[in-house]
């Protein structure tokens, strides 16, 4: 498997030593609903048991007896994540940052579908413990293990594949990162320094 910065390696290692299980297995594929990019629903609900469908239009009402698959994802609290993970071609900015991930990725609830712009990450029972997942997709640590995946501004659950699942019990920060995978002070400096903080973008990346 090519990484894709060798000064990444002993970072890899270091988190791959604990042997956990990686978050790509919480992933679902792309177009987990079936519902192509271009598909909208209803401005207005016309049926008690429609579903809330999240397309890059928006928020509209889908009735479910009209959705093609995925049924057995309707129940839970889940990450929605857009398949447009990077910016610049997946290629760093002026100031030598990458754009990994988006600041739209948000907790939806029970019922929400999206389209084949976006797909899903974990199901949990509770909010909190989505709320939780977010917390870590949104730091560093994490983006900068997709980045090592990523060949394109495209994302999906492979691009997961060195990221650790956690306990989704607590917000996570970069600093507890850092220090339970015992990282040094020149790894956390060149993953502060390549990642771009989500608080310096706008809010639609």
């Amino acid at each position: 498997m090519l990484i894709r910065y060798n000064e990444a390696v002993d970072i890899i290692r270091k988190v791959q030593k604990l042997g956990e299980p990686t978050l790509d297995l919480l992933g679902t594929s792309l177009m987990p609903f079936g519902l192509s990019t271009k598909v909208r629903g209803d401005s207005s609900p016309k049926m008690d048991d429609d579903l809330i469908l999240h397309s890059s239009a928006g928020e509209s009402y889908f009735r479910r007896k009209d959705l093609p698959k995925g049924d057995e994802l309707l129940s839970g609290y889940k990450v929605l994540m857009s398949k447009t993970g990077a910016e610049h071609a997946g290629e760093p900015d002026k100031d030598g940052q990458f754009r990994v991930l988006t600041k739209s990725m948000q907790v939806i609830g029970p019922n929400h579908i999206c389209t084949h712009s976006y797909f899903l990450m974990g199901r949990f029972d509770t909010e909190d413990a989505a709320n939780s997942l977010l917390s870590y997709l949104r730091t560093k640590f994490v983006r900068f293990l997709v980045l090592q995946m990523m060949t394109s501004i495209n994302v999906s659950k492979a691009v997961f594949q060195f990221v650790p699942q956690q306990n989704w019990s607590k917000v996570w920060t970069d600093e507890e990162l850092y220090s339970k995978y015992e990282l040094s002070n020149d790894e956390i400096n060149f993953i502060e320094t390549m990642i771009k903080p989500f608080d310096s973008t706008a809010r639609n990346e």
